[in-house]
């Protein structure tokens, strides 16, 4: 038998440099991911069009392969993204005192993270957190992949 006690001990966050600063990367639990996927917003929906293979009475298939559909799906997997890493490091936004566990402050953390972060620092986190819901935190030895050790490595 099993029950909620038996994981009362958290996963222990994992370390990330980020611009000489070390920022706690948290495991996303499945109720952080839930709010993470709110924050990110509805899920697009891809056009539908007749398949010529199965004739003119065949009911309409989704067209996933519609490219503007894709460019909407990659622009969603970034929002999802940035509200995960907003969760993960527990990113307090301006004017606010907490970090958010709602839908509205996610998406100012989420915007803040976009204004601040550059594309490399951003994978960065978003690797941690798979590293953290590995249980990473303990056995974490640093793998090079942080921010300052690679702008040391490009400095030499």
């Amino acid at each position: 038998m099993i029950s909620i006690a038996d994981f009362a001990q958290p996963i222990a966050p994992v370390e990330a440099l980020v611009r000489g600063k070390k920022v706690d990367v948290h495991a996303l639990t499945l109720a952080d991911r839930a709010l993470a996927v709110q924050a990110a917003g509805d899920v697009p929906v891809p056009p539908v069009k007749p398949n010529p293979n199965k004739g003119s009475l065949a009911a309409p298939e989704p067209d996933r392969n519609d490219p503007e559909y894709q460019v909407k799906m990659v622009a969603w997997g970034d929002r999802l993204m940035l509200a995960d890493i907003a969760i993960a490091v527990r990113w307090v936004p301006q004017q606010e005192s907490a970090a958010p566990r709602q839908v509205e402050g996610v998406r100012k953390a989420m915007e803040e993270i976009k204004l601040t972060l550059t594309e490399y620092e951003v994978s960065v986190l978003h690797e941690k957190i798979n590293r953290a819901e590995k249980g990473g935190g303990a056995r974490d030895g640093g793998d090079g992949g942080d921010v300052d050790k690679v702008g040391a490595a490009l400095k030499n």
